[in-house]
């Protein structure tokens, strides 16, 4: 099953559906998948997991595709000072029977926002709405648990909404990043070794040489390429309007960046920027077809394509050389307003997160 899984699995969607009369006002998560023999289809079939009192936030798969995690959360009383959440958890689903394999139960951090499990699938990193934890998955306890400090010359940094977090190359180290700041933390000791401002991060992680490579929105709308350890920025790319998405392909040194469309966020321009040579190696070109803004971008280069989510409930897949449409999957049924995409290269898997729509009487705290 494992290997048909890997074989042929191209698209995993996890949403929320409301089933209010049948099922006391509880929540469902749903995954969807497209099999590769199905490309062509339009509409992206799916089964339910166990239900949930919270919205589904954020989703990823382990490296070798076998686990799933979903992370939950829900604002109760939104509050800067006192916040409140309710079934704030993250559960781990087996990808060959989708069964729930573990259950770790959300800290006071809040909401989880961001995930990067381990390469050996021993551990979760989950991103929080105040710092991070680094998960032991068989005893489903904290091991590490890294929170921001306020460092020497910032007065008053702003809470940091972890919205990207990763593992360096030798997992000795992890990087957290939200809102305009990054921290790294060394494992072992939880101690923040690195911090440094940034324009307001939309993206961030790792480079195989140990470098941060972060996208950014508002007046910067570029991509910067920093020193781990000392915040020394080294490279930048500009854009013309917010970064949404960037992907390195460590065999050519080239990184993939999908950004806004400034005269319509429904379109979205792809850039390809060679670091080394610290130039484009192409023309950007426009993906252009939304009926509504792209919330995600998601690039697939071990098959050529490039994927994209949008509120007009819909994902396309685009060739990533010329930009052409090349299907469209509808999520009918899926009261989803928002959408994230997560990708495996090894089988090219697809996880989207959905968030209810105001017409299932959704709020709008988040």
């Amino acid at each position: 099953m494992k290997r048909i899984l890997a074989a042929f699995l191209l698209t995993v969607i996890f949403g929320i559906y409301s089933y209010a009369k049948s099922l006391n006002e509880m929540e469902l998560s749903e995954i969807r998948f497209l099999f590769q023999e199905h490309i062509d289809k339009t509409e992206i079939e799916g089964i339910v997991l166990e239900g949930s009192r919270s919205e589904a936030r954020v989703a990823t798969l382990s490296d070798d595709g076998n686990l799933i995690a979903v992370g939950f959360g829900k604002r109760i009383s939104p509050s800067p000072n006192k916040p409140n959440f309710t079934d704030s958890t993250v559960k781990i689903y087996s990808a060959e029977n989708f069964e729930k394999v573990a259950e770790l139960t959300t800290p006071k951090n809040g909401i989880p926002y961001s995930m990067a499990f381990s390469s050996d699938k021993t551990r979760l990193l989950v991103g929080y709405e105040e710092g991070a934890v680094l998960w032991d998955l068989k005893s489903a306890l904290p091991a590490s648990v890294f929170l921001p400090k306020t460092p020497t010359g910032f007065d008053n940094p702003p809470p940091m909404r972890v919205a990207a977090c990763d593992f360096s190359r030798d997992e000795k180290h992890v990087l957290l990043a939200g809102g305009s700041v990054v921290s790294v933390y060394e494992v072992e000791s939880e101690e923040e070794v690195a911090y440094f401002r940034t324009p307001w991060i939309t993206t961030a992680s790792y480079l195989p040489s140990g470098d941060i490579i972060t996208g950014h929105a508002g007046v910067a709308n570029d991509v910067r390429v920093f020193d781990p350890t000392t915040g020394a920025l080294k490279q930048s790319f500009k854009c013309k309007d917010q970064v949404i998405s960037v992907s390195y392909e460590s065999s050519t040194g080239v990184a993939d960046i999908a950004a806004f469309n400034p005269e319509n966020h429904a379109s979205i321009d792809i850039y390809t920027w060679d670091l080394e040579a610290d130039a484009l190696l192409r023309e950007p070109f426009s993906l252009v077809g939304h009926k509504d803004n792209v919330t995600t971008v998601q690039f697939m280069p071990s098959v050529g394509s490039i994927l994209t989510s949008s509120y007009d409930r819909t994902t396309k897949r685009w060739d990533d050389e010329t930009g052409k449409l090349e299907s469209t999957y509808e999520l009918k049924n899926a009261l989803a307003t928002y959408q994230s995409l997560a990708v495996i290269e090894s089988f090219n898997p697809i996880i989207l997160k959905m968030k209810r729509s105001n017409q299932a009487g959704d709020d709008n705290s988040e």
